[in-house]
C-alpha cells in the first residue's frame, strides 16, 4: 500500500495535464490545425508540463538531485512515445466511427494512466 501513497499527487498532476491537454488541442483545432495535428502539438507541449510537474511535486524527493535529471528524461521519453502511440492509435480507431477526437484523448489518457503511475514510481523517478 505505501507503493500508491504519491497516488493523489499524480492524479493532481495528470488531470491539470489533461485540462491542459484537452484546452490546447481545442485551441490548436479551433486556429485551423488538422485535428491529429491539433492533438499532437498539444500532447508535446503538455507533456513537458506533467514531466515538470511530476518531477517537482508528484516524486518531489527526486527533484533535488540533478544527477537522475538526464536518465529520468531519457526513461520518461520511452514511456511518453509509447504513450502517444497508443493514443495516435485510439484516437483514429475512435475518429474513424464519426466519434470527436477528445472522446479518442480521453479513452486513450484513461488506457495509459495506470501503466504510467508504475513506470513513474519505479522506472522513471525510482528513488
Amino acid at each position: 500500500m505505501t507503493h500508491f501513497r504519491k497516488l493523489p499527487q499524480f492524479l493532481l498532476v495528470g488531470g491539470s495535464t489533461f485540462v491542459l491537454y484537452i484546452g490546447l488541442q481545442t485551441l490548436f483545432a479551433r486556429l485551423g490545425l488538422r485535428p491529429l495535428v491539433a492533438l499532437t502539438v498539444a500532447y508535446l507541449l503538455s507533456i513537458t508540463f506533467h514531466y515538470t510537474a511530476n518531477r517537482l511535486y508528484t516524486w518531489a524527493w527526486h527533484a533535488h538531485s540533478l544527477s537522475g535529471t538526464v536518465p529520468s528524461i531519457a526513461r520518461y521519453a520511452v514511456m511518453t512515445c509509447t504513450s502517444y502511440g497508443i493514443t495516435l492509435v485510439i484516437a483514429k480507431a475512435v475518429t474513424a466511427f464519426g466519434f470527436d477526437i477528445r472522446i479518442g484523448m480521453t479513452l486513450s489518457v484513461l488506457v495509459t494512466m495506470c501503466a504510467s503511475y508504475i513506470l513513474q514510481r519505479f522506472w522513471v523517478f525510482s528513488e
